[in-house]
């Protein structure tokens, strides 16, 4: 049923020993395990990395694609995400496009959530000191520093992570789970850090592992099973506005995935979407008709509740 993905060794070692697996496949740094209906995929650090190893399981694997977990560690600037702390991620922003990935829980989990940043470089408050696990050269590599924006933790992977599962699978099959790693002070834990705390957490990883994926089997049975029939108000909503902002194939794709989260998580439905189309006096042109779709986006996901 799963896909499951890391950057690290280290990250990986609990999936491994928990359903046994077997390293069926290697490309140079990404490496793919798997028994059964379960495949992981080890990628490496970065975006890349990360977009080639999900395309390469999701192809490999077919049959696990109905749902996808990304783990790892992440850093932080704010000192109540604790060092060993394990964070649902709810919202991923890459900051090199300052593209916004949202997922859509179906289920109710203990977990406490967060946001996240994807970055192409290191994010510390200073230059990296590497300890003697992780990276040897971390302190000769170029680095950032933390967003000003409100987001709680740091990662390299987050951001093609969800860009590349969600062309095999539905938002609400796409989750990330980190584990808080250090305060961006520049000083990069061990792996044996890392392994002791995906061991402490383990159990609430593999509960909320098991609730989707359970979620998910009652979901395709015939009693649960959720009809991809769009309505006739979603129709006619969508419909509008693509008409009114002249909408490609692929913002047509992303404007319905923002309604559907809107729809599904939206008691009190409202017209505030309606202010950023273009009035008839307007010149319709492509890089505004851009900005006016991310806002009706972004209206959908910030108004959901």
């Amino acid at each position: 049923m799963p896909i499951l993905h890391t950057a690290l060794h280290s990250e990986a070692k609990i999936f491994k020993e928990e359903f046994n697996l077997s390293k069926i496949e290697s490309y140079r740094k990404i490496e793919i395990f798997s028994r059964d209906d379960i495949v992981l995929v080890v990628s490496g650090i970065g975006k890349i990395s990360t977009s080639i190893a999900i395309s390469l399981a999701s192809a490999i694997k077919p049959n696990c694609r109905d749902f996808y977990l990304n783990f790892g560690i992440a850093g932080s600037a704010k000192k109540e995400h604790a060092l060993g702390d394990l964070r649902m991620i709810d919202k991923v922003v890459d900051l090199a496009t300052d593209r916004s990935y949202f997922s859509d829980f179906l289920i109710q989990s203990e977990l406490i959530s967060a946001s996240l940043g994807t970055s192409d470089l290191p994010v510390a408050k200073i230059n990296p000191i590497a300890k003697d696990g992780l990276q040897s050269n971390l302190s000769k590599m170029k680095y950032i520093q933390p967003s000003e924006s409100d987001l709680d933790l740091y990662d390299m992977e987050a951001s093609a992570f969800y860009q590349s599962a969600i062309y095999f699978a539905d938002s609400h099959r796409i989750h990330s789970l980190k584990i808080v790693s250090d305060h961006l002070e520049g000083i990069y834990c061990k792996a044996e850090d890392v392994e002791n705390w995906a061991e402490q957490q383990k159990d609430r990883i593999f509960t909320f592992l098991e609730e989707n994926r359970n979620f998910l089997t009652k979901e395709s049975s015939s009693k649960y099973k959720i009809s991809n029939q769009p309505s006739g108000l979603m129709n006619s909503i969508l419909e509008e506005i693509q008409s009114n902002l002249r909408l490609t194939a692929s913002q047509k794709s992303e404007l319905k995935k923002a309604y559907e989260y809107w729809d599904h998580h939206t008691k009190h439905k409202d017209d505030s979407w309606k202010k950023f189309l273009y009035a008839d006096s307007d010149k319709v042109n492509k890089a505004e008709g851009k900005i006016r779709l991310q806002q009706v986006i972004s209206t959908f996901y910030n108004r959901a509740g």
